[in-house]
């Protein structure tokens, strides 16, 4: 009998644990996958993640901390970028919870760089608790929290575009995929329980997405609003006040931002990015091919595990509908919602702003949890048939087969070393003492970070030489662009093509023709924005003509294995387009000197309201044909020395 009722607590000892044993499989398996994609030496080192997006995300941090330390605001007229650029008012929406992060454990002591990278890789790491509770809080059992977490992991890692989404340096949008479920599920949790806990995770969550990515709003709005408005007749006062509470909360830790936003609203300019959300694309990811203009066009779409999620969920919200679940409403709409927007967007005025396709992710994101409920209530009504019964053989085979194709999905993102390494010759080439060709062996793509070119380094190393008075650098590679920016004193002409703002209407992107350059066009713009250098980073036909003809010293003639060439142009260009003098450009001010007070003096910077011309001067903008903002004029009679500063 001992013997017998020892074998039984045995066998409950197991039972019990199994579900640590799974979770622990399931964590294990998300921090093996982040550790491959995002390689430890990278992250715990002082320089910032290399890559796209995350360059001109060293930019807004950079001008983000100086700011706040020297003069106690949160953004700046930096002149390193298009001519004069006020960072920290639109564009960067979308790094504000960055922005402090790194902020705060910089004062402490901690490297900028080291910083930034521990931001990112908790944007990784946060999944698995955020999901799980998520699931939990939405009257999800701890099994159907396991699978949502697991499935969002999947997710993560092989879904090309959510996957493209963090690679990239968009970090920020895919973490608020599964992180705008906290506060979805914090309201759920709240109106049933009315506990002072929910209540707290609700406005903590809800003020913190926000600062991650202010368009985690369109992923939530619906299903809290259905969430509230169907229970609204039954809630007594302290729930109300509760979610009125969590909103105004929201509000006040948003606000600092919000108002800048505000401010700088008539600065917001149309954009047109890749990631709009055409019809065109749902062709596209249902085949899973690339397509022209597809995002996967440089893997090939992988949509399998997204076709199954949401084929999974679409069926788990009919079983919610016909149980009359409160769930059902909710993620029905923001699931619906969010796919419309992704495959509808461009149908939408004012959505562009939101680069509408990637509302994909969210679509994916919200669909676990359905996803999951529907799995595990599968698994068990399997459990309980006939172990030789026609259903648990067709769901054996129909579980093998998705298990194949999914293994297929995950092997393709982890492809094979390339065969041939390029050879140690290319890491840098002279062409002659003027003209320089700086090449770098070419990065195979591997689906995980990389170390950032070593071609970005020459050159740096190289512009950090220049003087920048005496003119900018026009850099056709955007992410170089970038990267000179934040590493370099250097004011670049160029930089990411899609900011949101008028200023981006001087990058070279904008004024160029699109196959190529107009000769006179471009000449015209050297002088106009007071360009000494330039760095090409791709052939172009008419390039040698440019050399020839128009400004440019080259020591030979170009050679395909160049990844960037450096020139100096020939072209008379200044920083005055009227009177004379010598002018010292830093963060928020512009010292001029050596001028003539009886002659107007204009400056080719951007002009902004918030100059003040000091001692003594006045100053208004000047119309520039193309540009928007225009340049600054000093009137006369000014000293011949005056600053220009930005008053906020």
């Amino acid at each position: 009998m001992t013997e017998s009722a020892g074998r039984v607590k045995c066998g409950e000892s197991g039972v019990r644990l199994v579900f640590p044993l799974a979770m622990t499989g399931v964590a294990a398996l998300h921090v093996l996958l982040v550790m491959y994609f995002v390689p430890p030496h990278l992250v715990f080192s002082s320089t910032p993640l290399a890559g796209a997006d995350f360059e001109f995300h060293a930019v807004e941090i950079s001008r983000f901390v100086e700011a706040v330390w020297k003069w106690g605001h949160t953004w700046a007229w930096d002149p390193q970028l298009l001519a004069g650029y006020p960072e920290g008012t639109i564009f960067d929406c979308d790094s504000k919870a960055f922005e402090l992060f790194v902020y705060a454990l910089h004062r402490i002591g901690v490297p900028m760089g080291l910083a930034f990278n521990l931001y990112i890789l908790l944007a990784h790491v946060a999944l698995p608790p955020v999901v799980y509770l998520s699931t939990r809080l939405l009257d999800g059992d701890r099994w159907t929290a396991l699978a949502a977490t697991l499935m969002a992991s999947l997710l993560w890692h092989f879904d090309t575009t959510i996957h493209l989404t963090w690679w990239l340096g968009t970090v920020s949008y895919a973490a608020v995929g599964y992180a705008g479920l906290l506060p979805v599920a914090s309201l759920h949790a709240f109106l049933r329980s009315c506990r002072a806990a929910h209540l707290l995770l609700l406005c903590i969550s809800l003020s913190i997405v926000h600062l991650v990515h202010p368009f985690v709003f369109d992923e939530i709005v619906l299903p809290m609003v259905i969430t509230y408005a169907v229970a609204f007749r039954t809630l007594d006062w302290r729930r109300h006040t509760g979610v009125a509470l969590a909103v105004a909360c929201t509000l006040i830790v948003n606000s600092w931002w919000l108002a800048v936003l505000y401010r700088f609203r008539g600065e917001i300019a149309h954009i047109d990015t890749p990631w709009q959300g055409t019809l065109h694309r749902l062709w596209i990811d249902l085949l899973g091919t690339p397509g022209r203009g597809s995002l996967g066009l440089w893997w090939g779409e992988r949509t399998w595990l997204a076709i199954l999620l949401v084929a999974l969920a679409i069926t788990g919200l009919v079983r919610w509908r016909k149980a009359r679940d409160d769930r059902f409403l909710p993620f029905a709409a923001g699931i619906a919602a969010m796919i419309a927007a992704a495959y509808l967007g461009e149908l939408v005025p004012g959505l562009e702003q939101t680069q509408s396709y990637r509302h994909i992710i969210p679509a994916m994101m919200l669909s676990v949890i359905p996803a999951a409920s529907l799995t595990v209530d599968g698994i068990r009504e399997w459990r309980r048939s006939l172990p030789n019964g026609l259903a648990r053989q067709a769901l054996i085979l129909a579980g093998a087969l998705v298990a194949l194709l999914t293994i297929r999905e995950i092997l393709s993102f982890f492809p094979p070393a390339p065969s041939d390494p390029p050879s140690p010759s290319q890491d840098a080439k002279v062409l002659g003492p003027t003209g320089e060709c700086l090449s770098t062996p070419p990065r195979h793509l591997r689906f995980r970070h990389a170390p950032r070119p070593r071609g970005f380094d020459i050159v740096a190393e190289r512009v950090g030489r220049w003087d920048p008075k005496e003119g900018r650098i026009l850099i056709e590679s955007w992410d170089l662009a970038e990267h000179i920016a934040w590493t370099t004193r250097a004011q670049v002409m160029g930089g990411f093509p899609y900011r949101n703002v008028r200023h981006s209407e001087a990058n070279p992107t904008k004024r160029m023709a699109p196959n190529g350059f107009d000769v006179e066009d471009f000449e015209r713009y050297l002088v106009e924005y007071a360009v000494r250098w330039v760095i090409f980073s791709r052939p172009h036909p008419e390039l040698s003509t440019l050399l020839e003809r128009k400004g440019f010293v080259v020591g030979e003639p170009q050679r395909a294995s160049c990844a960037y060439q450096l020139y100096r142009t020939r072209v008379d260009v200044s920083f005055f387009s009227e009177n004379r003098g010598d002018v010292d450009a830093s963060l928020n001010r512009l010292d001029v000197r050596h001028t003539d007070p009886s002659q107007d003096v204009v400056l080719r910077y951007h002009f902004a309201n918030t100059f003040e011309c000091r001692p003594g001067c006045s100053i208004r903008p000047e119309p520039v044909p193309g540009d928007p903002v225009g340049f600054i004029r000093v009137e006369s009679p000014h000293p011949a020395d005056f600053s220009l500063v930005n008053a906020y």
